[in-house]
């Protein structure tokens, strides 16, 4: 069985989007071992070279007997691209899955979408409601031509699931969210993403913070943050932070003072490969974060973890699984939250550990085969389609 994923095109050197491309791999060949899987992409020779996959083009099932279209938090935005490629896999007699989506709320992006999308095939009365940016109507529609097109439609998280019953549509099932399954990368190939000074530095008796921000604070919260940082790092001189964001280099110094180029401060603009930056974060002894990937990849490594809200509102439900709340924003921070929780966990933060483990035991044990029949039978749940 060769199965295509896509609905996200695959984007080279993107965090989230490599890392559940990988999840959703492992998570489908663990209910078909013998399936060959190839990603929706345009750069063929990363995906040959990176994964020894396949790649196909949009509008490519040529031999493919299962379309998953990866969701996530992307498929509204994506949906107009996503709705064409179902309907060409239909047309091709390729199953669609739909997998992994997100449903955040309030997204004002269905009204923007689907209008265009409408616009030429509906009724004069249709067409006018949608030029009144009718969400309901534009919600519906969407959701109609989704679960059409769909063989199955599996969904992230609870809230999603919940908020498709209200709208009168009823999900296949949870899936466990494909970056819970990660794999890390080598600990060798790790311990490179800093110089051998940092960990010098770093030496026995200090404590590695892991910082990763999707944008960089603004002006008038540097000095907050400076003080924040430059606190943990003068506490303990072996105290190290490694900071992920983009163009850190223009505010290193507004952020970590006289620290800034120190070997106890390393700033990275890119991320290494999600798995190895997975294997980076085995080596923390707390992450800070805004980026539900990060969140998770810490998770992944039991490593206790502060979420900072993000814009899309997708950190929420990774959230209410750990039963843990919010330090704030990058905005609008909890330093006293932060502090106080730093504290605790520095001192002592086996529990947190303990914690960690018992609720990703829990998450693994959601898995895909609960959604197929005892035989483990694809063709059976998925369905075969007749090619015209």
């Amino acid at each position: 069985m060769k199965i295509l994923i896509g609905g996200i095109p695959f984007a080279a050197h993107d965090l989230r989007c490599e890392a559940m491309y990988i999840g959703t791999v492992l998570a489908f060949a663990e209910i078909i071992p013998d399936a060959e899987f190839a990603f929706l992409s345009e750069c063929p020779h990363y995906i040959r070279s990176r994964f020894e996959l396949d790649s196909r083009s949009a509008g490519d099932f040529e031999g493919i007997d299962l379309y998953v279209v990866l969701a996530g938090t992307y498929l509204i935005a994506n949906m107009p691209l996503a709705l064409s490629l179902m309907e060409e896999a239909a047309k091709a007699g390729v199953a669609s899955v739909v997998f992994d989506w997100d449903l955040l709320p309030g997204d004002p992006l269905f009204q923007r979408t689907f209008a265009e999308r409408y616009a030429e095939r509906s009724s004069w009365q249709v067409r006018l409601r949608l030029k009144k940016e009718d969400p309901e109507m534009a919600r519906a529609f969407a959701l109609q031509e989704i679960f059409s097109l769909a063989r199955a439609v599996l969904v992230r998280n609870s809230r999603t699931f919940v908020q498709l019953q209200h709208f009168g549509f009823e999900p296949a099932g949870i899936n466990i969210d494909p970056l819970y399954l990660l794999p890390s990368g080598d600990l060798e190939r790790a311990k490179e993403v800093v110089p051998e000074a940092f960990w010098k530095t770093l030496a026995s008796d200090g404590r590695l913070l892991v910082i990763s921000f999707a944008l960089p604070p603004e002006e008038a919260k540097m000095t907050e943050w400076n003080s924040f940082f430059t606190g943990f790092l003068t506490e303990n001189p072996a105290n190290c932070i490694a900071f992920f964001c983009p163009e850190c280099e223009q505010y290193r110094a507004s952020l970590f003072g006289e620290e800034a180029y120190s070997p106890a401060v390393q700033c990275f603009s890119d991320y290494p490969e999600p798995e190895i930056l997975q294997a980076f974060l085995s080596f923390a002894n707390a992450v800070i974060s805004d980026r539900r990937e990060v969140l998770i990849f810490a998770a992944n490594s039991l490593i206790p973890f502060f979420a900072l809200k993000s814009d899309d509102g997708s950190v929420e439900p990774m959230l209410e699984e750990y039963g843990v709340t919010f330090c704030g924003s990058i905005a609008n921070p909890d330093f006293e939250k932060l502090s106080f929780s730093l504290g605790l966990l520095l001192t002592g933060g086996e529990a947190m550990t303990t914690e960690l483990a018992r609720v990703r035991a829990r998450i693994l044990k959601r898995k895909l085969p609960l959604l197929l029949d005892e035989k483990n039978s694809h063709k059976e749940k998925f369905g075969e389609v007749t090619k015209s």
